[in-house]
């Protein structure tokens, strides 16, 4: 695999193609706009073919800007934020030939996978600008989407955006020019500070799930919510340890006006998703022994993922009580 190193441009840049956002989703949802256009501090471009044919008019494949529908600093749990990114590939007017792809990085550095929204993205090729007039240009706007949960790594994330392809290599080889096809490249470039994430130490309800309806003749519209975890489990085991029951009894005992007790088999995110079957039976058995201590109880159980390694292997317990 080859890397492609930095690249500073002395060109002036100017937008190739008319890269628009879509409008934001809301009435009055915030956007910010962050420039890649500085290749010299973003590393963004992968492919200069300016040679001189517009003069000082920069031509190249490259990243142009992302457009972020939040405040630089949120609260979590936050709602969903999404992430346009632009990328214009001019000297190669074919299909889309890069893969792209987006990480979030935690401030311990740790790196977390975004899905990009296929239903949102899109790519066309433009005419519009004056490099474009010489040259068809394709466009693509990436949509990738992230909802920070309330447990986790406050502060700064930033994002790497990478990059595959193929393209040509050439070289000298003595007194011949040679030149290789479909020779792998990759590329990589960082935005340090993307946003900075206050966690509050509350799940939202998206992590916890929705719990059973509450039957009719309860009427209440506040809650007291109390969490708390269970001892870590050992490796592929879902019966209850003594610990583990004590902990359970306590948390029933303690909120003895409590009318939903959810539980929570967490896995890490990128642990397989054949874990679900057995954190389920962990989190089934911490509920029915929470309902067999107070039948009256609404039980629910559950999987989750979670970015936040202390609470891998353990269940999480949500117990809702009517706010007094």
């Amino acid at each position: 695999m080859r890397t492609i190193g930095n690249v500073l441009s002395v060109a002036v840049t100017i937008c190739l193609v008319s890269i628009g956002f879509a409008p934001a989703a809301g009435a009055g949802e915030v956007s910010r706009v962050t420039l890649f256009s500085d290749h010299g501090t973003f590393n963004s471009q992968l492919k200069d073919c300016s040679r001189g044919v517009l003069g000082n008019y920069e031509i190249d494949d490259s990243y142009k800007m992302a457009e972020v529908d939040a405040l630089p600093t949120i609260d979590a749990p936050s709602a969903m934020v999404s992430i346009r990114v632009s990328f214009s590939q001019a000297c190669s007017v074919d299909a889309d030939k890069y893969t792209r792809s987006v990480e979030i990085i935690a401030p311990d550095g740790t790196h977390s996978p975004l899905t990009r929204n296929d239903a949102l993205s899109w790519s066309y090729t433009s005419d519009s600008s004056i490099a474009c007039s010489f040259l068809s240009c394709r466009n693509s706007l990436d949509v990738y989407q992230v909802q920070f949960g309330g447990v986790g790594q406050s502060g700064i994330h930033g994002l790497r955006f990478s990059t595959t392809y193929l393209d040509r290599a050439c070289s000298f080889i003595e007194d011949f020019y040679v030149c290789e096809t479909d020779v792998p490249y990759s590329h990589s470039f960082v935005w340090p500070k993307f946003i900075t994430v206050h966690r509050t130490g509350v799940l939202g309800d998206w992590e916890i799930g929705t719990p059973e309806p509450v039957p009719t003749s309860i009427e209440i519209k506040s809650w007291t919510v109390n969490q708390r975890t269970l001892a870590v489990f050992e490796d592929r085991v879902a019966t209850l340890t003594r610990m583990q029951r004590s902990q359970v009894r306590a948390a029933v005992t303690s909120n003895p006006s409590a009318k939903k007790f959810i539980c929570t088999g967490i896995r890490y995110y990128d642990q397989p998703m054949s874990l679900n079957i057995i954190l389920r039976k962990r989190a089934k058995a911490a509920c029915e022994l929470a309902k067999e201590l107070n039948p009256a109880l609404s039980t629910w159980f559950q999987n989750k993922r979670t970015w936040a390694p202390s609470y891998v292997g353990k269940v999480l317990l949500t117990i809702k009580s009517p706010a007094s």
